[in-house]
């Protein structure tokens, strides 16, 4: 008889956590989607310059990804390296001025991202405007990396 407890007190905990799973919403459970890159980004609050560097990047990933009709953790990865950008490339057939395009794209709409949350007023936005069309791509490329940790 006391080896028959084990088996039954094993069936009933596993009933109990499966009755527990359900009952607080866990047939409802699906995996986050990934957001569309095309609908503008809300940002967080932004404190400080490390704040504003990841939304500007985020933003900025954001809309390079729209105008390149890609997924935006796909490009975000492919930024980590020069050896992933140019495997991305080759794989989506991109060519290099037209990730640079996109990634100045982007940077605009990050810009204008930033304007609506109001973290960038309307002088920052004409001067950030200005280096976005001077700064090399590879630069821009680099931010978005070193906030992405790469």
């Amino acid at each position: 008889m006391t080896a028959l407890r084990w088996p039954v007190a094993a069936l009933v905990a596993a009933v109990a956590l499966v009755g527990a799973y359900v009952a607080l919403g866990g047939r409802d459970y699906a995996p986050a989607a990934v957001p569309n890159p095309c609908q503008p980004r809300d940002w967080h609050k932004v404190a400080d310059f490390s704040d504003l560097e990841n939304e500007v990047a985020l933003s900025a990933l954001d809309g390079a990804a729209c105008r390149l009709h890609v997924p935006q953790p796909a490009l975000a990865l492919a930024f980590t390296s020069e050896s992933r950008l140019r495997a991305f490339a080759r794989r989506h057939d991109l060519s290099t001025p037209e990730i640079a395009a996109a990634t100045r794209a982007g940077l605009e709409r990050a810009i204008s991202d930033g304007r609506r949350s109001g973290a960038i007023n309307e002088l920052e936005g004409i001067v950030l405007s200005a280096a976005a069309d001077r700064v090399p791509v590879d630069q821009l490329i680099g931010l978005v990396r070193g906030v992405l940790g790469g």
